[in-house]
């Protein structure tokens, strides 16, 4: 996922929990510097590789993961995470 208001070549990459049941489904998501021109779009699944940085992202210090590689893959045969 990408925003306007994000920092510049900034995503978040994020999936979906379900804790019990469709009405408690929750994102949990990751902001990842990825400095590429290819544009990512919403519901696109990847595999990305780096290593976490301490950051500011959106006004808030929190880990940055700094992708070293980035590859598109196919949408997992169970999509949501279970706890």
């Amino acid at each position: 996922m990408t925003e306007p208001t994000f920092p510049e070549n900034h995503v978040v990459i994020a999936r979906s929990i379900v804790r019990c049941c469709v009405v408690d489904i929750e994102g949990v998501g990751v902001p990842i510097l990825w400095e590429t021109d290819t544009p990512l779009r919403d519901d696109q699944w990847v595999r990305v590789q780096g290593t976490f940085q301490a950051g500011v992202f959106r006004d808030s210090r929190t880990p940055i993961l700094i992708a070293t590689s980035v590859e598109f893959v196919e949408m997992p045969e169970h999509p949501y995470l279970y706890p």
